[in-house]
């Protein structure tokens, strides 16, 4: 595991408690020794145990300790007439273990718990904040290709070797116009929609290529306004003479639908 796993999983609490086994007492050792600012945290936290539990430490009350002494006799078959065991008053504590150990658990329980929390919360933060980054970052590459693409399609626009190839509307759609712009030199062409009714439900609008009477395939009309790139970067075909645009069901079509032929025009 890595270093915050290794944190968050309790190890060294068991640690410092003494309740770890040879295994975790080892890979504890380890961590420490990999990470050696893990040191400091484990000798905070033991000085935070052992001061929560001297703050909550009391002293018994004399008929408690009475009470104790004789149950220790009786277990040990120590007969009642015997003088009674005499303690110093103030010399020395009694070493009350147990009471110690359940109040060093009590002040860990709190201190996970209060550990926990701040992590969850700061888990909860950082995974907001990742995921915010991350949107972030797909956007900035978003716009990075998007200005790669608009820096390329105004260098042909441009250029003085970009023909302009003009496409008018049929009797279907009398208004549609789409203009190409055809570059022979750099070998690219980009289709702009002047305007085109919107595709009725289930069809798409494919463009083709008119080579020597044989219409060719250039793709589909999709895709271009919904990357924030205004133009359609079409497939350079050799010897094109003009270029058409017809209706097909979506997904397109291997051939024109010329009863469908929306808008058409001539490289020449």
């Amino acid at each position: 595991m890595d270093k915050h796993k290794f944190i968050e999983s309790g190890l060294m609490e068991q640690y410092v408690l003494g309740i770890a086994g040879p295994e975790e007492r080892a890979e504890v050792e380890r961590y420490i020794e990999e990470f050696p600012e893990l040191r400091k945290q484990l000798d905070e936290l033991s000085k935070g145990l052992e001061a929560y539990a001297r703050a909550h430490t009391k002293t018994p009350p004399a008929h408690l300790r009475r009470k104790v002494l004789k149950a220790i006799k009786k277990e040990a078959g120590v007969p009642e007439q015997e003088d009674p065991i005499r303690l110093p008053a103030r010399k020395s504590r009694p070493n009350w273990i147990t009471t110690i150990a359940a109040l060093m658990i009590l002040g860990l329980t709190g201190i996970c718990i209060s550990m926990y929390l701040k992590q969850a919360e700061s888990q909860e933060q950082i995974a907001v904040l990742s995921s915010q980054v991350q949107a972030l970052q797909r956007d900035y590459q978003s716009l990075q290709r998007v200005d790669v693409q608009l820096k390329k399609q105004f260098a042909i626009l441009k250029d003085i070797g970009t023909q302009h190839v003009q496409l008018q509307g049929s009797d279907l759609a009398p208004s549609a116009k789409a203009v190409v712009y055809w570059n022979e030199n750099h070998q690219d062409a980009y289709l702009n929609v002047v305007d085109l009714p919107d595709a009725p439900h289930g069809h798409q609008y494919q463009v083709w290529a008119d080579v020597n009477g044989k219409h060719l395939n250039m793709g589909l009309l999709e895709g271009a306004r919904d990357t924030g790139v205004a133009l359609f970067n079409l497939p350079y075909i050799e010897h094109s003479q003009g270029f058409v645009i017809t209706l097909e069901n979506k997904g397109g079509s291997p051939h024109p639908t010329v009863d469908k032929l929306f808008a058409k025009g001539n490289m020449y």
